[in-house]
């Protein structure tokens, strides 16, 4: 494999003290975050690291990719002032390395992440920017007494903070934060709300009160003294100029797509890809390099579910049109269902998804045989693969309806009122406020369900993504409001804790820094055509590869068992059994209506199967996290997890 170094993916924990009187010592402090290492072991099962300082005590834990004799952590600078603990993958760190060389630097590993304390030296709180990768980096400025955490500007790689009186608490995932018993395992109601109404909250506020998401692109310094400082790296930039030609888009978008696969690619340890039969995949499996075809298997999941044969049989036809190895994973979907304990479990942050259950499955699959595992993600929210954004297509004629008339449009028919509200609010604010149409759009009507906070909170999300966006198109402006939203604060957590639960590292080549800059340049006019399928760049791109009758597959979506499962039997039932729980969490904020509905039957879950499925989400996350504080995956099935006796086959 071309292009050897030595790379190790991980995850980090560690607390920093703000104040030298904290009431413990050093020992007590280091076991706190020996607790904190503990706790996200599955993310790097190979080795482990330290750094202990008289204000910082932090550790690694390592899952190696690349060189797995080498690249452990700490990572220090020549002077040894400056420590690094890294988790992720600097895919330029070849040039970084030069560059560093010529102005005087030695670096004592090869690891992509020894570039990092150096560069730190070279442009201080700003290294970040140079970096085109997924990270979360502790640097540890051992002169000055200060830590920076800093998070890549996509958000692939997690990273959570809390602050205390005397300290900040900091880790890859949530979990090791409330293992250091400095943070209390209260709810944040406000953010919980989001979960019935948008299957996941959107950050940086989390779940549990006082832990909050580092931003992505933001590299937060933190002093001694107790001084909290913020720098921002953008993800886009207006300067970028605008590509409106055709045929120019087509060939940077191809050379762009080829030469982040090429660099993702790269690992001393097997390498998979998910292949779902969808345009995103499909494009990183013709994108990969012909010498590493035959080293690769594609991994892709059937639930064995008639109407999903056409996209596996698609899946297959890709495979072997280019030489990769295919293995399709069959699965009992009931048998699925019944892991659903571990796979709440496995999420860390309440996230009601049904695609995880299918990335769930693929990251065991491929955790038989690779340890890297590449996937479309991203394609979407950077391509147009969701049928809202054609509503910026339309834009125009809705200016021409005068503001007195636009109330007067009319939405779709739907049995829920709150939806129907939330539509029309949406067309009526459309020329002024489009962050409220993508808040409508995510929206998943939670019947007879309190709705308002939630909408009010995603919206504001919406809001600050829409402005982020202020350079771009008015249809690019939309795909990088649910890029920030819906990708960042729901599928790629999915993505991260599910292939690290597995022991796998999960790369996202359609989210590469340089090419996401490539693609936010085109024009959207191009992305989107009356009369052609979604993504119409990227199956033009797939078609020059491929038969033609491949790229043309129109978009189904992740496949999933819970809608076919919550059809009857006893999935259902578990759904109407938490709902009875008379002190659940969500009956506590206010939604007894709804939950008593639901346990007696008169809201359909055939209908309204996706709330159904989040509510029994809530109840599992809530048991584990907040009643149980369990700090293991639940070993046995949903069936026994709830006492309901064995599943019987749905239907």
């Amino acid at each position: 494999r071309a292009g050897r170094s030595p790379r190790t993916v991980c995850g980090l924990v560690g607390i920093f003290r703000t104040d030298s009187a904290l009431g413990e010592g050093s020992r007590e402090t280091g076991a706190r975050v020996d607790r904190m290492s503990q706790a996200i072991l599955h993310r790097g099962p190979n080795s482990s690291g330290a750094i202990s300082t008289t204000f910082c005590e932090a550790r690694f834990r390592r899952l190696s990719i690349v060189d797995l004799l080498h690249g452990d952590q700490p990572l220090w600078n020549e002077r040894r002032d400056v420590a690094v603990l890294f988790n992720g993958e600097i895919y330029n760190h070849d040039e970084i390395r030069r560059d560093l060389e010529r102005a005087g630097h030695r670096l004592g590993s090869g690891s992509d992440g020894a570039v990092i304390p150096h560069l730190f030296e070279e442009m201080g709180d700003r290294f970040a920017e140079a970096l085109n990768g997924m990270y979360a980096i502790l640097v540890v400025d051992v002169a000055h007494g200060r830590i920076l955490l800093a998070r890549d500007p996509v958000g692939i790689k997690p990273l959570y903070l809390a602050h205390t009186p005397t300290a900040t608490v900091f880790g890859s995932e949530m979990r090791a934060i409330l293992a250091s018993g400095l943070v209390q395992r209260e709810i944040d109601e406000d953010a919980w709300c989001s979960v019935p109404s948008f299957l996941a909250i959107a950050g940086p506020r989390t779940a549990i009160r006082g832990i909050e998401e580092v931003v992505p692109g933001d590299t937060v310094v933190l002093d001694r003294d107790g001084g909290r400082r913020v720098v921002h790296r953008p993800l886009i930039s207006g300067e970028d100029r605008v590509i409106a030609d055709e045929s120019v888009a087509l060939a940077i978008l191809r050379r762009e797509v080829d030469a982040a696969v090429a660099r993702q690619v790269v690992a001393d340890v097997p390498v998979g890809l998910a292949l779902s039969g969808g345009v995103d995949s499909i494009v990183v499996a013709a994108a990969l390099p012909t010498e590493v075809r035959s080293q690769l298997v594609a991994i892709t999941v059937d639930f064995q579910h008639g109407a999903h044969r056409a996209e596996i049989e698609t899946a297959r036809l890709a495979a072997h049109a280019l030489g990769v190895a295919h293995a399709i994973e069959r699965v009992d979907p009931m048998s699925a269902i019944e892991s659903l304990p571990s796979l709440v479990w496995s999420l860390d942050v309440p996230n009601a998804d049904p695609a995880a259950l299918s990335m769930s499955i693929v990251a065991k699959a491929a955790a038989r045989s690779v340890t890297v595992l590449l996937s479309g993600t991203g394609g979407d929210e950077v391509f147009g693969g969701y049928g809202h954004f054609g509503l910026t297509r339309r834009h125009r004629l809705l200016r021409r309806v005068p503001p007195w008339m636009r109330g007067l449009v009319p939405v779709e028919k739907a049995g829920d009122p709150a939806w129907r509200k939330l539509r029309q609010r949406a067309v009526e604010s459309w020329m002024s406020d489009r962050s409220l149409a993508t808040t409508a759009a995510r929206f998943v009507r939670p019947p007879d369900f309190a709705c308002d906070r939630a909408i009010e909170r995603y919206r504001a999300c919406a809001s600050a993504a829409w402005r982020e966006g202020a350079s771009l198109d008015l249809t690019n402006r939309h795909l990088f409001t649910d890029l920030r939203t819906y990708l960042g604060g729901q599928t790629l957590p999915i993505l991260d804790r599910l292939t690290m639960a597995e022991g796998l590292e999960g790369r996202v080549p359609l989210l590469d820094l340089e090419l996401l800059r490539a693609a936010f340049s085109v024009d959207g006019s191009l992305k989107f055509q009356d009369g052609e399928p979604s993504k119409r760049l990227l199956r033009r791109i797939a078609a020059e590869r491929l038969p033609a009758s491949i790229a043309r597959m129109p978009k189904l979506g992740f496949m999933n068992p819970i809608e076919q499962a919550m059809q009857g039997g006893t999935l259902a039932a578990a759904v109407r059994l938490v709902a009875a729980d008379r002190d659940s969490l969500l009956r506590r904020l206010g939604h007894g209506g709804m939950l008593d509905r639901i346990a007696d039957g008169r809201i359909d879950l055939r209908t309204h199967w996706l709330s159904g499925y989040s509510v029994l989400v809530c109840a599992l996350w809530e048991r584990m996290h907040l009643r149980d504080g369990q700090t293991s995956a639940p070993t046995f099935g949903l069936s026994e997890y709830l006492g309901l006796g064995t599943l019987r086959r749905a239907g």
